[in-house]
C-alpha cells in the first residue's frame, strides 16, 4: 500500500487457534504510520515476542517523504537496531527529484552517513530529461567519478 485507500495501519498474523503467528515472509507484526495526508510513511516488522524484525529485502524500518502531490521523494531503511542500514540495492537513502509537470529527473543513492553511494548497477544519481511536451527522450547514469552512461 502506498496511500490510507489501500493500507491498513497495523497487521498481525494469527493461528486458528487465535495464538499469534508468523506469515510465510516470518514476520508477525506490520507496523504502519501514514502522513497527514495519508502516504505511507513508515513500516516497521515485528517478530511473535514483537522484538524487532526484518522482511524478505532484510530491513527492519523503511520510512517514506512525500509532496504535497503525494509524490515519493525519498525513502530511506533501517536494521533493528534502529540505524540507518544498506538496503539490498546498495544505498541507505533514495532521494528523487521531480519537474514542473511531474516528471522525475532525478534519482540519487546516498549512504548511512550521506555520502553518494552507488546503487547496484554502479550509479550514484540517474537523470532522465523530457521534451518540450514532457515526452520522455532520454535516463542516464552518473557513476562516482562523474562519467555518465546512457541507460535508454
Amino acid at each position: 500500500c502506498v496511500s490510507s485507500n489501500d493500507c491498513q495501519p497495523n497487521l498481525a498474523c494469527f493461528g486458528v487457534d487465535g495464538k499469534p503467528s508468523l506469515s510465510r515472509t516470518g514476520l508477525h507484526r506490520i507496523r504502519r504510520r501514514l502522513d497527514a495526508r495519508g502516504n505511507l510513511a513508515e513500516e516497521a516488522f515485528f517478530g511473535l515476542d514483537d522484538e524487532p524484525a526484518v522482511d524478505r529485502e532484510g530491513l527492519h524500518r523503511i520510512t517514506r517523504d512525500f509532496d504535497e502531490r503525494g509524490r515519493m521523494l525519498a525513502w530511506a531503511c533501517f536494521g533493528t537496531d534502529g540505524k540507518p542500514s544498506i538496503c539490498k540495492d546498495g544505498f541507505h537513502r533514495q532521494v528523487d527529484a521531480f519537474d514542473g509537470r511531474g516528471n522525475r529527473v532525478e534519482r540519487a543513492f546516498f549512504g548511512v552517513l550521506g555520502e553518494p553511494i552507488a546503487d547496484r548497477r554502479g550509479f550514484v544519481r540517474v537523470t532522465a530529461t523530457y521534451d518540450a511536451h514532457g515526452t520522455f527522450a532520454g535516463e542516464w547514469g552518473w557513476r562516482l567519478d562523474g562519467t555518465r552512461v546512457r541507460i535508454r
